[in-house]
């Protein structure tokens, strides 16, 4: 049987960073479950393209309107112990879905139990927002999260935009941008089990 993994996103999650790694994960043999509260199998988030705003001359990123993504499961049958691994992705989705008690219950199950946890950019906002679930965890976010990750009990480092970070259980990267860097430590975690070694392993 097929290891489950589950997939967290919502209504404006960044396109690449929802539809990439359920793609790539679903290629290489697993069963990856997408889903979003009040929605069900067959509903769809709406996902967002993000620009850097250098590129508009813009002090923030832009955002313009990206694919359908067709949720594959129902939230609300979700059984988290059913599952090996989480994958938040990020974008603006993580934004709301920080307040859903459901989301943080699911969310909650996973780093209670040391499972392996993929956070994504933006992501990183819904673990903030778990009290004490990312207490002394090195997390490799975007710039901008430095204050929500440390004001969290976490602890951020400085990576590039095209690189990934392991500590424990959680392997983050700042973007989609860093997806050929986190893929690799994170599937070997799926295969071989989580070693806690209380180091920091930057995949660049």
């Amino acid at each position: 049987m097929s290891q489950k993994i589950l997939q967290i996103t919502g209504d404006f999650g960044e396109d690449f960073e929802v539809i990439v790694p359920f793609q790539v994960l679903h290629a290489v043999g697993y069963v990856v479950h997408a889903v979003c509260p009040q929605k069900k199998s067959g509903d769809y988030v709406t996902c967002v393209v993000q620009e850097g705003g250098e590129i508009e001359k813009f002090q923030s990123y832009t955002e313009k309107i990206g694919h359908r993504f067709f949720l594959n499961y129902d939230f609300d049958q979700v059984k988290p112990e059913d599952y090996q691994a989480l994958i938040i992705s990020g974008g603006r989705a993580p934004e709301y879905l920080k307040y859903d008690p459901n989301v943080l219950k699911l969310v909650k199950h996973f780093t209670d139990n040391k499972k392996s946890i993929l956070v994504i950019c933006h992501g990183y906002q819904i673990l903030c927002a778990l009290k004490g679930c990312i207490e002394n965890i090195v997390l490799g976010g975007p710039m901008p999260s430095s204050y929500e990750i440390s004001n969290s009990g976490g602890l951020q480092q400085q990576i590039r935009m095209e690189e990934a970070l392991l500590y424990n259980n959680f392997i983050s990267t700042p973007a989609y941008t860093g997806f050929l860097k986190c893929f690799p430590p994170f599937i070997e975690q799926l295969k071989k089990g989580i070693k806690f070694d209380d180091k920091v392993h930057i995949f660049q």
